[in-house]
């Protein structure tokens, strides 16, 4: 009969596994991975995904060689598939990247091209109560923002999933304990040059002994409440804005003074107001509420007249027809959830790039340049960007027509590619196997629309901004014969 621990983790499991075929688990041979490999194991046949094991030798240590073995044993007990691969992290490290980030970054990348290799839609991971309260104190130290602070979420991003987040270290060790199974002990867990660790080995353990034992369970519950509160305030806002907007025709209208009057709290929800506007992204802040800026027009998007009122949307042309096609009158994806979704992706992206770090931004023309121009805006991190046409794929699966601007940086930089749909996958695998000869340290790829029913090569992408169904899609860059790339929702073509 399950216990406690076994509920709570069936509980999750069946959530983010749902629908899901094949699957891969993260399993480093430490207690918490071993855990998670033996929980999925037991799960009922019609919850249980078929399970392959991924382990990543990170060459840092003596004796990580017997890790991979360990592991291999495990699967091999268990019945299942092991994949596995030996990278040496400290030679991969980058200009001004810490050991660990170079560590999660290799790490990362093994995951994602397993979970491509195997065709498997979900990666596991066995992230913990403890491990979302470290991460929480580091980006308090580090003065983070409420979404921040929120830390890791179960699912996501892209194909990860964390079905161990609710539950401590210590009762995963004694379920462990009690069915007398064996893991590794990694001994740079004990090391404290990494922030982690410190956090782990010496913050955590006087906050429970000094304040409160239960204070990791404390502080995870106290995140979820501020995610809560932040989407609360988030919705005020929205609905504060709207209160002062006037809507003419295809025209939003702002009044200045009205928006500068709004609490400080809801000036800076940025959120509700670009998801309000369609998209739009204010360079620095809201409008400007002087007079000397009006006068100059220096509003966050639109235009702004002499009466400190703000066009925010232009009316959308007349748009000709195609002949014997017609725009559906059902909108799929409106303004606000393109606005809302891309911003999203963004902040994933930019949580899994490192510190610093430059990206390398591939968009696939002429298809996914508005995606990328509304995606690129949001990004924090300095990126170069290149526009490459690919017309076709020949039989033997190269594009026809691809060329990279000279000196476009390839090898050994952080690419992302960016497509406006993913439906066959042929021309991005081919895209993609064509970046990597080139030896790029890391390739991630973002697609606005994923429509998984055209799918004929086994490809994932690590950021999807919606899933669609296989029918004719247009607009925000999206096109019929040429027409129609300039909507700003996305709609069907009957």
């Amino acid at each position: 009969m399950p216990d406690a621990l076994e509920i709570a983790f069936n509980r999750a499991a069946a959530e983010l596994l749902d629908g899901c075929e094949r699957a891969v688990v993260a399993v480093s041979g430490g207690g918490d991975s071993v855990a998670l490999l033996h929980l999925l194991a037991r799960l009922s046949p019609r919850r249980k995904p078929e399970l392959v094991v991924a382990h990543l030798d990170h060459a840092l240590r003596r004796g990580s060689a017997e890790d991979s073995r360990f592991v291999g044993r495990l699967a091999s007990t268990l019945h299942l598939p092991f994949v596995a691969a030996r990278v040496d992290v400290a030679d991969s490290r980058r200009k001004d990247e810490s050991l660990e980030e170079t560590a999660r970054r290799v790490r990362r990348a093994f995951l994602l091209q397993s979970a491509r290799d195997t065709d498997s839609a979900v990666i596991v991971t066995g992230h913990t109560l403890d491990d979302q309260a470290e991460t929480i104190l580091m980006r308090l130290a580090r003065g983070a923002g409420p979404t921040a602070l929120s830390a890791m979420t179960p699912a996501g991003p892209g194909p990860f999933v964390k079905p161990l987040l609710g539950i401590e270290r210590a009762a995963l060790r004694s379920w462990l304990k009690k069915r007398r199974l064996r893991f590794r002990d990694d001994p740079s867990n004990a090391s404290l040059a990494f922030d982690r660790n410190r956090v782990r080995r010496l913050v955590v353990p006087t906050l429970a002994k000094a304040l409160n034992p239960a204070a990791a369970r404390h502080l995870v519950e106290a995140a979820a409440r501020l995610r809560k509160d932040s989407a609360y305030l988030d919705a005020m806002a929205r609905e504060q804005f709207e209160a002062i907007a006037i809507q003419r025709a295809e025209v939003l209208i702002v009044k200045a003074p009205a928006l500068a009057a709004l609490p400080p709290s809801a000036r800076r929800s940025r959120r509700s107001f670009r998801t309000r506007c369609g998209g739009v992204r204010p360079a620095t802040g809201f409008f400007p509420t002087d007079r000397r800026h009006r006068r100059a027009g220096l509003c966050a998007s639109g235009r702004i007249g002499r009466f400190g009122r703000a066009d925010l949307r232009a009316p959308p042309p007349a748009f000709a027809r195609v002949p014997s096609m017609r725009l559906s009158g059902d909108i799929l994806i409106g303004e606000s959830a393109l606005c809302a979704r891309v911003e999203a992706l963004a902040r994933a992206i930019a949580t899994d790039t490192r510190e610093g770090g430059e990206l390398s931004v591939i968009a696939l023309m002429d298809g996914a340049f508005m995606f990328c121009a509304d995606l690129v805006r949001r990004l924090p991190m300095p990126v170069r960007l290149t526009l490459v046409p690919i017309k076709s794929i020949d039989r033997g699966g190269n594009p026809s027509a691809m060329t990279f601007p000279e000196g476009f940086p390839l090898e050994g930089a952080d690419v992302l590619v960016v497509e406006d749909i993913l439906d066959s996958g042929r021309t991005l695998l081919a895209l993609k196997n064509h970046i990597e000869a080139h030896r790029p340290t890391r390739l991630r790829i973002a697609v606005l629309l994923d429509k998984p029913a055209r799918r004929a090569v086994p490809l994932i992408a690590d950021y999807v901004g919606f899933q669609v169904p296989d029918r004719w899609i247009v607009g925000y860059g999206l096109d019929v014969d040429g027409l129609y790339r300039n909507l700003p929702y996305i709609t069907f073509v009957e």
